[in-house]
């Protein structure tokens, strides 16, 4: 996907700063597959070697993990205050879904979020009655 698509796509709906963090962090995502695949071509070549030399490359591996893990956390914490600011209401990073278009629709309609400038859906209270159309029934 193009920058340009992607603009066209999220821009309306979270607004330039999130989107251009939810780019950042989706590139961090890729970072990986590589990972886990450098871990078990490493613990191919380090198969015959001492288990100290093992053991600091497997502490070192974790300790990436971590990193890795961490900064993609960050990236959530920094896209949920984006968010907020965008719809002018707190959200917290664990209860921001899968950012695909239809996910992040649905679960706007959920919360009643509307980006600013677009109008609002009726919202009809528990406690005002439904209206009630009967066809059949015209003045008498």
């Amino acid at each position: 996907m193009t920058e340009a698509e992607f603009n066209q796509i999220w821009i309306p709906r979270i607004g330039a700063q999130a989107a251009a963090q939810l780019r950042r962090s989706g590139n961090l995502i890729l970072l990986v597959m590589p990972m886990v695949f450098a871990c078990g071509i490493a613990l191919g070549a380090l198969d015959g070697l001492t288990a100290t030399f093992t053991l600091v490359f497997w502490i070192l591996a974790v300790v990436v993990s971590l990193l890795v893990f961490g900064v993609w956390l960050y990236s959530r914490i920094v896209l949920a205050r984006a968010l907020s600011q965008w719809f002018g209401r707190k959200l917290s990073w664990f209860t921001l879904p899968r950012l695909s278009p239809a996910s992040f629709d649905r679960w706007c309609r959920r919360r009643q979020l509307q980006p600013p400038g677009s109008a609002a859906p009726p919202v009809v209270s528990a406690a005002q009655p439904a209206a009630v159309h009967d066809i059949g029934a015209g003045p008498r």
